[in-house]
């Protein structure tokens, strides 16, 4: 018997996007539209939208690491951190 070793698509819907980071598809629509996740890290066909979560991710650090450690604290704990943190519970 051989065993099948299930991966990620390429390039996945928003709702797997969102499902994958633990946010709400806003959530990833505001990314796109505030430009936290560059164009190259998704495809848009008409009002369809397919993303690699590889690259969602390291723009996503990116985007983290980018932040001034001056910034006042809003409670906005970033991407990335709000995902990590998600993984541990």
């Amino acid at each position: 018997m051989t065993v099948q070793k299930t991966e990620t698509p390429a390039y996945v819907t928003i709702d797997r996007a969102a499902q994958h980071f633990s946010v709400s598809t806003s959530t990833v629509r505001a990314w796109v539209r505030n430009s936290v996740i560059p164009k190259e890290t998704y495809i848009k066909l008409g009002t369809t939208y397919r993303f690699n979560l590889r690259d969602m991710t390291e723009a996503l650090l990116m985007h983290d690491s980018r932040e001034s450690p001056n910034k006042k604290d809003d409670g906005f704990a970033g991407p990335i951190k709000l995902y990590e943190e998600s993984k541990l519970n």
